[in-house]
């Protein structure tokens, strides 16, 4: 009778283990920082509290993701005058000052990001250039939505989107979000 009781409390204990492992294996599975849209490309839309202006961080992003595809589908390229923005809709003009020497730049939204907290936008080296900022990296810049018409400088400074001549484009991994998932961190304790 005891060694009854004893083994049917060691499955017992063992299957509960099992059940937990799951569930903790399974909520790891489940990460919100995605590099990729959980919307169809293009349809994200903006928050209804958003506002036309909006002071932030700015980086810029270049030579590791220069030819590879962006959230847009079109071709990265480090040169033109294209930024990466969390919420705003893919195709977005948007006027970017940096508040630091008082220069501006028209870009146009061609990718999601940036994730890394606390910045605002990622600018293509082309825009960082224009900004000034290639070499401190960051600064403190306002970013100011434009009209779907554009601006009214005759001189807009956007670039147009590049026509694919492959048939088919190489699916890059692109760095996770910085900070530890649930299941690394279970990987790490215990194996699976």
């Amino acid at each position: 009778m005891l060694a009854t009781i004893s083994f049917s409390r060691s499955v017992f204990s063992v299957s509960l283990l099992v059940e937990v492992s799951l569930l903790l294996v399974v909520s790891g599975c489940t990460s919100s920082l995605s590099r990729q849209p959980a919307r169809p490309l293009g349809s994200t839309p903006l928050p209804s509290h958003s506002q036309p202006k909006q002071m932030g961080v700015a980086s810029w992003y270049g030579p590791g993701f220069h030819g590879q595809p962006t959230a847009s589908g079109e071709i990265y390229n480090q040169h033109a005058l294209t930024a990466a923005h969390r919420t705003l809709p893919l195709g977005t003009r948007v006027e970017v000052t940096n508040l630091a020497n008082g220069k501006t730049v028209q870009v146009r939204i061609n990718d999601r990001g940036p994730f890394v907290r606390g910045r605002s936008i990622d600018l293509s080296r082309g825009a960082a250039h224009r900004l000034g900022m290639v070499k401190s990296g960051v600064n403190k810049v306002r970013i100011k939505r434009l009209s779907a018409h554009g601006s009214k400088n005759s001189k807009a400074a956007v670039s147009q989107p590049q026509k694919r001549t492959t048939k088919r484009t190489r699916q890059v991994r692109r760095p996770q979000p910085q900070g530890t998932s649930l299941r690394s961190m279970l990987a790490t304790i215990w194996p699976f």
